[in-house]
């Protein structure tokens, strides 16, 4: 707030400056042939795109009685006609300028409202990283490729629950409002079914249910959402995982960026009945004081304005015994810098780490 006002203050006094400058110089240059005052109108037209109202009014007021003392005082050989159409033009431009300004104002409001909106939506939909339970810590980040978005398809949840930690990465196939609705129907099917269904295959059937539902009540067409997740449970050290057709996860230990293979990668969510048998989770071993690092293809699919892929496994390889804080640090710079400043798709990133401490908010006979 302190900076934009600072910001007005320095271009409301250059553009006084330049209406005061632009006066002066017609005014002084009265008998010459050629005449500045077309260029004074640039005060109030820029005054209206930049300032607030009271500053717009103030460089239309200056703008105005410079117009008017020049051509009626200053300037001889001018009729009477002349001048009050002078003075006219100057009270119609002043008035446009002070209409533009206030309808360029409500606009910023309502701007301004709707990304509260979309920020409260944001929390609703997507809790703010760090994440902790009971037996893990989870930090990363998340970045919508859509402009001026907070939220986009990708999604992530950790949860504390009576079957030990659950956690979630996907990718809801598409962008705008209809991968919003379908992250949101995955996601609550997630939350809800994590504390309720002792197996983690039942919880993924879950979590394709909601998404099917979510299909049907919004009319969309079969299969055309489907979200590719990664959806794991903590077990002691070591992880349990149910891959939906997701980018596998790196595991970092002993200064070794190292990708997990799945013997059997499923379909993503939604495509369960393409695949012949059900989905089968995999368990994934974790040395001591490892971390274990999931993304969306946002991450690994970003391109250069070259056309190369970023190589994630690469970066990770160099960094893997960063703390966690500045790994994510410099891997959001880094992928920024790879794409130019410009992400053509969402990213998300986790790095689950196991911590020292264990709760005990959950037993695991509840």
């Amino acid at each position: 707030m302190q900076a934009r006002l600072g910001r007005d203050r320095g271009v409301f006094a250059a553009l006084v400056a330049y209406a005061a400058l632009i006066g002066t110089l017609d005014a002084v240059t009265a008998d010459a042939a050629v005449r500045l005052a077309p260029f004074a109108v640039l005060a109030p037209l820029a005054a209206a795109a930049l300032l607030s109202l009271r500053m717009d009014a103030a460089v239309c007021g200056l703008y105005l009685v410079l117009t008017c003392l020049n051509y009626s005082l200053l300037t001889p050989g001018i009729s009477t006609g002349n001048r009050v159409v002078i003075c006219t033009s100057a009270l119609a431009v002043c008035g446009v300028s002070l209409m533009v300004c206030r309808m360029r104002l409500g606009r910023e409001e309502r701007i301004k409202r709707l990304r509260l909106t979309a920020g409260a939506a944001q929390r609703l939909l997507l809790r703010s990283l760090p994440l902790l339970t009971g037996d893990v810590t989870a930090d990363g980040f998340y970045e919508a490729a859509e402009r001026e978005a907070t939220v986009g398809g990708d999604i992530y949840e950790v949860l504390w629950t009576p079957y030990g930690t659950r956690m979630v990465i996907g990718d809801v196939r598409g962008k705008g409002l209809p991968a919003i609705g379908a992250s949101a129907a995955v996601l609550t099917a997630f939350r809800e079914s994590a504390f309720r269904e002792p197996d983690l295959r039942t919880v993924v059937e879950r979590m394709e249910e909601g998404l099917l539902r979510w299909e049907n009540v919004s009319a969309r067409e079969p299969e055309e959402e489907f979200v590719t997740a990664l959806v794991a449970e903590t077990l002691g050290r070591d992880m349990r995982v149910i891959d939906c057709g997701h980018v596998p996860p790196f595991i970092l230990a002993d200064g070794r960026a190292t990708e997990a293979r799945f013997e059997e990668p499923g379909l993503p969510l939604g495509l369960a009945d393409l695949a012949p048998t059900p989905r089968r989770w995999q368990d994934l071993k974790v040395p001591s004081g490892g971390r274990v690092l999931l993304c969306t293809d946002g991450i690994i699919e970003a391109r250069s304005p070259q056309a190369e892929y970023y190589p994630l496994a690469e970066r990770l390889g160099a960094w893997a015994e960063l703390p966690t804080g500045e790994l994510l640090e410099r891997l959001h710079e880094d992928l920024s810098k790879h794409v130019g400043g410009v992400l053509t798709d969402d990213a998300a990133v986790l790095v689950v780490q196991r911590r020292g401490i264990k709760a005990s908010l959950w037993s695991k006979s509840a």
